[in-house]
């Protein structure tokens, strides 16, 4: 693969432009003797090693670039400093520990929830371990579990039993009891644990709820499961996967390498057993066919052409691009701005301007501006009453984007 590097005057610009490209680069998985060669070449460069490592760290690519370059020989590792190749290995090390408490603690979680008769499907970076050479290849800082949102009272009680307390600068309502807090669940779509090892658990009853929340059942139609290591997990199939992973990194304005690597894999490991026809139909009634052409075309412009992939613009719904396409995250000579972070207040909005209606739109304004969610907060019991007036009509509920809690839930909490 040829590697263009932007050459400039300035030894510190041609220097982060070189950390760019090795970034890119050593992030090609899987690795080939074309991206080898790309490699040995960048590690002649001027590289902006400080750079690299920082950013490196905040995009998660640090083992990936670790793995790369013990593929190399060692004569060609001679040419990075000593320090970074200690801070690369001291990464490599750290991710392989977090990978090993992940699973232990994910292997105890799924088995509670089994024994407890709930099925739950792991989603997000953890699933996506499964694509890589090793679990530890692609760090994850939290355990996210995908859950029937009928079954969230035995999910209270079983990580109750389990001694995992709520975190607190993640729910809502941090006041409110147990029981409360399952009938905020389906205004919120997710609640946080705190584990023992230090690692955040999240279960989730809607995974599509980016500005206007979308319900998935449909998704329990299509499990699958993955190897991890030794663990087998649960996950959703490859269509979804694909689908909600493109919409996820639209939500944050593309701001991640790690998400690219993702979706490349995703797209170039059995590729031919993608069903796209499945893809586009689940996209468009999701109204996020945009955000998966916008990803299968910047991923494919970090990483080459992928196979058996359709053309980006064939997948792109008709109509103008909305202000901002990309959040101008590529410059002119095509290589990504690892400097942009994900703008959190913008990210929703723009996101709505690329995929919603005008009516979606009015929607997540109100219910942005009005109660519940303006009461969210330390005012816990205004909070949990207003949750309560939204479940009582039916009306209500539509206007916040709830559905009314029935009375065979009620009655079990």
């Amino acid at each position: 693969m040829s590697t263009p590097v932007h050459t400039s005057d300035s030894p510190r610009v041609a220097g982060r432009d070189a950390a760019r490209a090795l970034m890119r680069v050593g992030c090609t998985l899987p690795a080939t003797a074309a991206t080898r060669e790309s490699l040995r070449a960048l590690l002649g460069e001027p590289i902006d090693w400080v750079w690299l490592l920082a950013r490196g760290a905040t995009h998660h690519v640090l083992p990936m670039l670790q793995h790369a370059l013990t593929e190399l020989p060692t004569s060609d590792v001679d040419a990075v400093p000593r320090d970074v190749v200690r801070a690369l290995a001291f990464a490599s090390v750290e991710a392989k520990a977090a990978a090993q408490r992940h699973m232990s603690l994910l292997a105890s979680l799924l088995g509670a929830l089994r024994e407890s008769g709930v099925e739950a499907l792991v989603v997000k970076g953890l699933a996506l371990a499964a694509l890589y050479p090793a679990p530890e290849l692609r760090p994850a800082g939290d355990i996210d579990l995908l859950v029937s949102e009928q079954d969230w009272p035995v999910v209270a009680r079983t990580f109750d039993q389990l001694g995992l307390p709520l975190r607190p600068m993640v729910v809502m309502a941090p006041g409110l009891s147990p029981g409360q807090i399952v009938h905020m669940a389906s205004y919120v779509a997710q609640v946080a644990y705190e584990s023992p090892c230090g690692t955040p658990v999240e279960v989730h009853f809607r995974l599509f709820n980016i500005g206007v929340p979308l319900r998935c059942e449909d998704i329990w139609e299509r499990v699958r499961s993955e190897h991890i290591g030794e663990l087998v997990v649960p996950t959703m199939s490859r269509e979804d996967a694909v689908v909600y992973h493109a919409m996820h990194a639209n939500k944050h304005q593309f701001s991640r390498l790690i998400w690219f690597v993702d979706f490349r894999l995703m797209l170039s490991i059995g590729a031919d057993g993608l069903d796209w026809d499945r893809i586009v139909r689940r996209a468009d009634d999701l109204r996020v066919s945009r955000s998966l052409a916008y990803m299968v075309e910047l991923t494919q412009d970090l990483f080459g052409t992928i196979d058996n992939v359709p053309i980006a613009s064939d997948l792109a719904p008709s109509g103008r691009r909305a202000w901002g396409c990309f959040r101008r995250r590529w410059r002119k000579e095509a290589i990504f701005d690892f400097d942009i972070d994900d703008s959190a207040g913008l990210g929703q909005w723009y996101y709505l301007r690329e995929v919603a209606s005008w009516r979606n739109r009015a929607a997540y304004l109100i219910r942005r501006t009005w109660p519940p969610r303006w009461c969210l907060g330390p005012e816990s019991r205004w909070s949990y009453l207003c949750r309560r007036m939204a479940d009582s009509s039916p009306r209500l509920a539509r206007l916040f984007g709830l559905k009314p809690t029935d009375k065979a839930f009620r009655r079990e909490v």
